[in-house]
């Protein structure tokens, strides 16, 4: 009886995990796409709005600035509330 409960709570935990490896995985392909999909666009960008190459790059870098200051506050309010909320509250928005 004990060994069944067990092998059932351990089958729980490994479909979560299937789950959330999935949502984190699709979130971080749409974040690559996002990322190198606007980059592609620099040269028309350039273009059409009269901007030099240091204007564009300007981009990426606060891009990635961005994205690190985010993850320090972030990270303490998933200290706070938990990972699974992170997960989730984080691919939403």
């Amino acid at each position: 009886m004990y060994m069944d409960v067990k092998m059932n709570k351990d089958k729980e935990k490994s479909s979560f995990n299937l789950s959330g490896l999935f949502i984190i995985s699709l979130s971080g392909i749409a974040m690559g796409i996002y990322r190198d999909g606007f980059a592609a666009l620099f040269p028309l960008l350039q273009k059409d709005f009269d901007l030099t190459r240091t204007q564009l790059g300007l981009h990426s870098s606060l891009f990635f600035f961005i994205s690190a200051f985010v993850a320090m506050f972030s990270g303490k309010l998933i200290d706070l509330k938990g990972s699974k909320w992170g997960m989730v509250f984080g691919t939403f928005f």
